[in-house]
């Protein structure tokens, strides 16, 4: 299977061109977008942490939620990345206009899950599940 993909970068107002490498689920990424932006990168970092600290996957995407702050082009990031979906009730958007990110795993007992919020301003807290209820 392949595992990374070429992106031919052209910028008209410096005349640079370049080849930028990327990861095949980074190529996938930017197809469904549409296009590689800065919010979209940020996206994607955001859900590979939240993906290798708590065990999200696609597949057991269910057992998460996650939710931000804004209504930028990071939402299509963690939604295509992680599988939590408006669509499935796992994500959700409070638009306040701030770089805030949640994740946590749902749990059949109040007050036990695990989750984290990332603060672009604040960096990466991580916390258990007393804000989310």
């Amino acid at each position: 299977m392949k595992k990374h993909g070429v992106i031919n970068m052209f910028e008209a107002e410096s005349l640079r061109i370049g080849t930028v490498i990327v990861s095949h689920e980074l190529m996938g990424l930017v197809h469904y977008h549409g296009h590689l932006c800065p919010e979209l990168a940020i996206g994607y970092r955001v859900s590979k942490i939240a993906m290798t600290e708590l065990g999200i996957t696609r597949e057991n995407s269910l057992e998460y939620v996650a939710g931000a702050a804004n209504s930028s082009s990071a939402v299509d990031a963690i939604q295509y990345l992680t599988g939590c979906t408006i669509g499935k009730q796992s994500f959700f958007i409070e638009d306040t206009g701030k770089h805030v990110y949640f994740f946590a795993r749902r749990s059949l007992q109040p007050l036990t899950g695990q989750g984290l919020i990332i603060d672009l301003n604040g960096g990466l807290l991580k916390q258990n599940s007393k804000w989310y209820n």
